[in-house]
Formats: structure tokens, sequence, C-alpha cells
């Protein structure tokens, strides 16, 4: 995604607090520093909730990982219409009705 597609409204940033505890943790400072900044565009942000901690274990159950499945069940509750990723396996096992895709693919798909 480029800025030029959220600064045109083209595209909405979504944040959540997995993602900010995700980046936390990140021992690299410049890469955690990037992701930050990134997250700052955003403009709307899913907190934790119930709902989506139930849904997170269901997702796990499924066979996503933990971490992911809680990143897919805010992109839910936020009624994100798609979920960019690197990790290519995410798409095998996730149920439901996210469309998956990797930030190349996406930024394409817009362009075409």
């Amino acid at each position: 995604m480029t800025l030029n597609m959220l600064q045109k409204g083209e595209v909405i940033l979504i944040s959540s607090s997995v993602l900010r505890y995700e980046a936390s943790r990140n021992p690299d400072q410049e890469e955690r520093r990037w992701v930050d900044n990134a997250l700052h565009l955003s403009q709307f942000d899913q907190p934790m909730t119930s709902i989506i901690e139930r849904r997170a274990r269901d997702l796990n159950a499924q066979g996503v990982k933990p971490i992911d499945a809680l990143h897919l069940a805010s992109a839910e509750a936020a009624q994100a219409d798609v979920f960019l990723t690197c990790d290519g396996r995410l798409s095998r096992h996730y149920q439901g009705g996210l469309v998956i895709m990797n930030p190349v693919e996406f930024i394409l798909k817009q362009a075409s």
C-alpha cells in the first residue's frame, strides 16, 4: 500500500492493539520505529475485546497460530475487507470472510 493511496482515501489503514503489541516486541529498533510510524497513519484502531478473544480461540483451533488468530479476529471485528500479510500459509487455515492478500499483490491489484 502506498502513502498516496491513504492520502487519497482509496484505502483505510486499520491498526489494533495486537499490531502494536507485536510491533513493540520487535528487537530491531529501526523496524520497530518504522512500524510505529506506519501505524500512526491508521484511520481506525481496533481495541481488544472478549469477542475478539473468543474468535481468536476458534481460529487457533482451526490451525491458525495464536498471534495470527488475534490479528485476523481483530480485522474481522473492525470489518476490514482485506487482510494484508506476507505469510502465505495463513490463508490455508483461515475460514472467514476476509480476503487475505500479500501487500505486493494488493498494490498491483489496486493499480490495475
